[in-house]
């Protein structure tokens, strides 16, 4: 958040003739521009529109019964807490070929796969099993155990907070200033209502909640995820946000 996006976003501007970027993020990579957006305020005046699509941002309030466990179980060992930044275990490298060299294309396995996917992210209604199938091919990607641990320990907090690694101080969301839009799904266990009331409430006091849309019957990888439904739901919303605040052209 902190040092490869403004790296990108100062790349981009120096490459081209624009003074700002549009961005378009899902998940945690919503949570991503926040923190930098709070951190490094001069941030806000390089983008032209901040498009949050199922933003995953206070840890506190995610009901997925799968991450609430590994977030209970980090906290409590020491063991854990003490390991490098390795690859975290079950989304390392070598898990991530199990599923892709055909773990879940097995017609025996395919029911528990739906069900441990959905058990992360929440039920869909959209996604089809055939769908699933094609989406494990390039599913589950890898991340670093310090990476999962920060959303552990912001899970941990005594209160929902959006906080730096190693429970550093809370990431000032009020102070972002560049138009926010965000997108939430009904149905996400990852980005839940009350993750999005209290991210739209600190936007909204701070005067960059440009505006939000609800998929009521939406799961959280429902925005990428279903690709034909989006299309016509989801991406003219995405697409109209980007056209009303352009990025501007350096003069």
């Amino acid at each position: 958040a902190l040092v490869d996006l403004p790296a990108t976003i100062d790349y981009i501007l120096q490459a081209t003739a624009f003074d700002q970027v549009s961005f378009v993020g899902h998940s945690q990579g919503c949570a991503l521009m926040l923190a930098l957006l709070a951190k490094y305020t001069e941030y806000n005046e390089k983008i032209s529109v901040n498009i949050a699509m199922a933003p995953v941002v206070h840890a506190k309030l995610i009901r997925s019964p799968m991450l609430v466990s590994f977030f209970r179980s980090a906290n409590q060992s020491r063991a854990l807490n003490l390991l490098p930044p390795q690859e975290y275990f079950f989304m390392s490298g070598a898990v991530q070929q199990f599923f892709l060299n055909g773990a879940c294309q097995v017609p025996i396995s395919v029911a528990s796969c739906v069900m441990t996917t959905e058990a992360m992210f929440g039920q869909s209604s959209r996604i089809s099993t055939m769908q699933y199938k094609r989406y494990w091919q390039s599913w589950p990607s890898s991340t670093s155990y310090w990476n999962a641990l920060q959303w552990s320990q912001m899970y941990s907090e005594p209160k929902p907070a959006f906080t730096a690694f190693n429970y550093g101080p809370e990431y000032n969301l009020t102070a972002i200033r560049a138009p926010t839009v965000l997108f939430s799904g009904g149905r996400d266990v990852l980005a839940a209502d009350s993750d999005i009331a209290l991210t739209r409430q600190k936007l909204a006091a701070g005067g960059s909640l440009a505006g939000w849309n609800a998929q009521d019957d939406y799961s959280h990888m429902d925005f990428i995820w279903d690709s034909e439904g989006a299309s016509r739901l989801v991406y003219p919303l995405v697409l109209r946000a980007l056209a009303s605040m352009p990025a501007q052209q350096r003069t």
